[in-house]
């Protein structure tokens, strides 16, 4: 019987890490019976993730027309890196501050909107919603930076950081040919 391979789980990811320092694989990531040394890689994965996705790629970007409450506030998802105003609204100056969009026109400064807004969100999706081409860098950049933090081996060092460079390169390459540069989709371009 043959195994199947499937994309990499958080599991899979957190004993990549570990295995960087030869530490031996957790079974589980229940927090209960956690080793502080997987507890850390997990920590580790899950702050690489949310650097690597604040980026911004077609994955993980959403167009959203969204409506004032009765309060006149915006809220927006607790899952929100960055959003960006587009469309009707890419003249508002926005910002996010404490999950709802901020007001920065001049001499407004205010939670407050009397009309929709069009935004574009960077949103921070679980691990296993990523695309195996991410799993894979964050897996690798969280090892490398916890073998630093811990070892410090050149070679070892040497030998991730190589395979992080792959793998930034397939994610990058994963991202153009699934939504190529084009004078009709750059945001430079639709922004003049």
């Amino acid at each position: 019987m043959t195994d199947i391979i499937t994309p990499t789980s958080l599991l899979n990811a957190v004993n990549t890490v570990l295995g960087s320092l030869s530490e031996s694989p957790v079974s589980s990531l229940s927090q209960d019976a956690l080793p502080l040394d997987a507890s850390m890689a997990l920590d580790l994965i899950n702050e690489t993730s949310r650097e690597t996705q604040k980026k911004g790629w077609q994955w993980n970007r959403e167009c959203h027309r969204l409506t004032p409450d009765t309060d006149k506030f915006i809220q927006l998802p607790t899952n929100t890196l960055e959003i960006k105003p587009i469309g009707n609204s890419g003249h508002v100056p926005v910002t996010l501050r404490s999950g709802r969009v901020y007001n920065m026109t001049p001499f407004k400064h205010s939670f407050e909107f009397e009309d929709l807004i069009e935004l574009e969100l960077t949103l921070a999706l679980p691990f296993e919603d990523l695309p195996e081409s991410c799993r894979r860098y964050v897996a690798l950049k969280a090892s490398w930076v916890f073998q630093g933090r811990h070892l410090g081996d050149e070679q070892q060092s040497q030998s991730l950081g190589r395979a992080i460079t792959e793998a930034w390169n397939d994610l990058h390459n994963e991202e153009h040919e699934n939504h190529p540069v084009s004078m009709a989709n750059s945001s430079i371009i639709r922004d003049m």
